[in-house]
């Protein structure tokens, strides 16, 4: 999950060129540069690194589709196997323990484990969705797109309601594997 909206911080639409954007990045380092910004220098540098670490990011047209992905995708936080909480078998509440371990690791930055969690979730509980989306999720991340597909698909058949697996499985395809 992106800590920070690049679009925003460069005041450029999402459809901006790498032209628009370069322009207002020089607009925004005058604006932010130390000089301008006398008794708070160290908020400027801090502008100024963003603001570099943005440009890299969309002037990059790979770096830029997977930067979009992830703003348009986040993981999901909330999550329950299906049933009633008083009649679900001990697997589901497992499930369920497992997925909230991924979620905080997730939160800690930890995506290895936050991935094996939902991974283990998922052993548990092959419908539990919402740990079949993180999963694909993270794993279409770090370079495990096929993987990740797999993943979806399996989910898809075992909860064909959930249309944001759908709609994960399309965003994988399109932003990993269109030429």
């Amino acid at each position: 999950m992106p800590e920070k909206n690049y679009y925003e911080l460069l005041e450029v639409s999402r459809s901006a060129d790498e032209a628009a954007i370069r322009e207002q990045y020089r607009l925004l380092l005058y604006k932010y540069h130390p000089d301008h910004n006398l008794g708070n220098e160290d908020w400027a540098i801090s502008q100024t690194i963003t603001l570099v670490e943005a440009v890299r990011t969309l002037c990059d047209p790979a770096q830029r589709k997977v930067y979009d992905f992830r703003i348009a995708f986040a993981p999901r936080l909330q999550g329950q196997t299906a049933g009633m909480a008083l009649f679900k078998s001990q697997a589901r509440k497992d499930a369920e323990s497992r997925f909230a371990e991924g979620v905080l690791a997730l939160k800690k930055g930890e995506a290895r484990a936050a991935a094996e969690s939902f991974g283990m979730a998922l052993k548990l509980d092959p419908g539990f969705s919402d740990s079949a989306y993180n999963l694909a999720y993270l794993l279409a991340l770090h370079g495990q797109q096929a993987m990740a597909l797999d993943v979806l698909g399996r989910a898809m058949k075992a909860d064909s309601k959930d249309e944001g697996l759908a709609k994960l499985r399309a965003a994988i395809s399109k932003t990993f594997f269109s030429f």
